[in-house]
């Protein structure tokens, strides 16, 4: 399954579009036809979530878990201590087009050593674009 962003998929299907239009005849028209059957194919706009725990209440803190769910229908989130943190915080997040749906309440107190729970608890989403692979 590839994953091309909403944001970026417009601009893309225009500008794919118009060359479509304007293309000479010099270029071979198998290859047209075969990129006219990619501008086409259909997508299915889906929500992917992203738990991120961090530090403390600013969404400039440092992440230290998070996990992300992907709508395919299999994703089973697993910690894995060679995964990468995507993001070192919301607001990296938030600049690659992630929504925060749920940010921590500041009103809580917080003690992580009387608490089962880890960090503050930030939940985004993002929806994207969602093409099967031919």
């Amino acid at each position: 399954m590839t994953i091309t962003s909403q944001s970026e998929a417009s601009p893309l299907l225009e500008a794919v579009t118009d060359w479509l239009d304007n293309v000479d005849e010099t270029a071979s028209a198998e290859a047209i036809q075969q990129l006219r059957q990619i501008v086409e194919r259909p997508y299915q706009n889906r929500q992917r979530l992203m738990y991120m725990h961090l530090t403390s209440l600013s969404p400039t803190s440092t992440c230290i878990s998070w996990t992300i769910f992907e709508p395919d229908g299999k994703h089973r989130p697993a910690i894995s201590a060679d995964a990468e943190i995507p993001y070192q915080n919301v607001v990296e997040a938030l600049a690659d087009g992630w929504l925060v749906l749920q940010a921590p309440d500041p009103r809580l107190p917080f003690d992580d050593h009387e608490l089962d729970i880890l960090g503050y608890q930030f939940i985004l989403q993002k929806m994207e674009n969602f093409y099967e692979n031919d």
